[in-house]
């Protein structure tokens, strides 16, 4: 269903197919974590259009206030998960964020925390051995190995998307080997092992699968 919305803070009107994807139980725990989401969902907008308008609803600063980049903090290149700010606020914004899209569906995520990173692809990800050597612990790949062939390549596809956002996340450390971080196979994920690019926070993290609509799978990685 097409629907036409309009951004009260700067009059835009906005033109979104809404799809009834996103799981309930995941927003109520993304909320929990202290972590709004939008989405996913099929838009024309931008993911950066898509956290500016989120960003602008939770902070309660007006839209055309808000200011999305891509560029590291630390490093100034444009990599890991968006972040936003605000333009003239009388105290610094403590809200993160992040929003990313494919083919067309977009997810934003904001909150009160230490990071967010979110990630959506297709399910179509082609068997490897290099893919699953690169990305997956020797303790994933044997929890894989495990999973009932018929469901196997759906799960692997949610692992992939699930070590996606947690480099995200880590948005920094380029040089983070996937391969080294284990993490458990749950659809709210847990770093079981980790390595020192990921710091002392590790323990902390959570890993919460999105529900993308058919052919599609999402990860939304929180640092609380």
């Amino acid at each position: 269903m097409r629907e036409t919305e309009y951004d009260t803070r700067s009059g835009a009107a906005r033109h979104d197919e809404r799809m009834e994807v996103g799981s309930n139980e995941t927003v109520r725990r993304l909320r929990e974590l202290g972590v709004e989401v939008d989405g996913p969902r099929r838009t024309r907008r931008s993911p950066a259009a898509l956290l500016r308008a989120l960003g602008a609803e939770q902070t309660g600063q007006p839209f055309r206030e808000v200011e999305v980049t891509d560029r590291c903090a630390e490093c100034g290149n444009p990599h890991g998960a968006l972040r936003f700010s605000t333009l003239g606020a009388a105290e610094p914004v403590r809200w993160v964020g992040d929003a990313t899209s494919i083919e067309g569906i977009a997810v934003a995520a904001a909150g009160k925390v230490r990071g967010i990173a979110a990630v959506l692809w297709t399910t179509q990800v082609a068997p490897a051995a290099y893919i699953d050597d690169a990305a997956f612990h020797p303790d994933e790949l044997a929890e894989l190995s495990a999973v009932p062939h018929s469901e196997r390549d759906l799960a692997r596809a949610r692992h992939l998307i699930r070590k996606g956002a947690l480099v995200r996340l880590a948005g920094h450390f380029d040089n983070l080997e996937p391969a080294l971080v284990s993490v458990s196979l749950a659809a709210e994920a847990r770093v079981l092992r980790a390595v020192p690019q990921l710091g002392g926070a590790w323990r902390d993290i959570r890993i919460l699968d999105l529900d993308a609509g058919p052919g599609m799978v999402g990860a939304i990685a929180v640092l609380p």
